[in-house]
């Protein structure tokens, strides 16, 4: 299934915004789905739904009225495209834990929560009053349960970058690779003037167009990973890259 709105300058641009943004989260997650179903870029109405309904809250409070509404992971091996569409997450309570992290941390923040998306390994949790939220459940994590040392919040960008990588996941897992490209060029839009993601970007992009035999756009990548990568390791992959593509002749399609 094709973008619903590939990404236009507008869009790319929207999209470099949110990232130097603070507090952007819910706009840079609405802007991924206007993107990828169409859904209105501005605003949840299911989210505005959910915090009339969840009333005042504190964190505990959130926390059980986020599970009394339903709220819960997809249980499939394989999450789709409306696991990461927040207003698909909004009406059917069910998300990934990005995503249903984000729904706390809107949602706290209507009620003058502070809350804060955190990074965690291969996982996501939300900060909604100096306590850390599961998604998976929305309990709050004892002190016991919790690491040893403090979690880094996840900005806007970091946001933005990892709902991408998820859906670029699913459309790569479809041989899709035309949008994974599109994909890759509104990540590039997020991390504008940042030459390590830039680098390591330019670099995935290298790969998409070499995986269908695009090998001017692999070289071009792969140029401006080499010309922007302070990794020494990357910059190194990029050019032995180049060095391999030399010769082949692109081809058509």
């Amino acid at each position: 299934m094709p973008l619903a709105h590939p990404p236009t300058r507008a869009l790319l641009e929207r999209f470099t915004r949110l990232g130097e943004e603070a507090d952007s989260e819910l706009a840079m997650a609405l802007a991924i789905s206007h993107l990828i179903s169409g859904g209105d870029a501005a605003r949840c109405p299911g989210i505005d739904e959910l915090v009339r309904r969840c009333g005042e809250a504190s964190a505990h409070r959130l926390s059980a009225r986020l599970r009394d509404a339903g709220f819960h992971p997809q249980l499939t091996n394989q999450p789709g495209l409306v696991h990461s569409d927040l207003h698909e997450v909004a009406r059917t309570a069910i998300g990934i834990p990005i995503t249903l992290s984000l729904i706390g941390l809107v949602v706290g923040r209507a009620f003058g929560c502070e809350a804060r998306g955190v990074n965690y390994p291969g996982y996501f949790l939300v900060e909604v009053d100096g306590e850390l939220l599961d998604p998976a459940t929305f309990d709050v994590i004892p002190d016991e349960h919790q690491p040893s040392s403090p979690l880094p919040y996840a900005s806007a960008r970091d946001i933005g970058l990892r709902m991408l990588n998820n859906v670029k996941q699913i459309y790569a897992r479809d041989g899709a690779i035309d949008t994974c490209l599109q994909l890759v060029d509104c990540q590039l839009a997020m991390v504008h003037g940042q030459r390590h993601m830039q680098a390591a970007l330019y670099f995935e992009q290298g790969e998409y167009w070499q995986s269908i035999a695009g090998f001017d756009g692999a070289r071009r990548a792969y140029l401006q990973c080499a010309e922007l990568a302070d990794d020494e390791e990357l910059r190194g992959k990029a050019l032995q890259r180049l060095e391999a593509l030399q010769g082949r002749n692109q081809t058509l399609h």
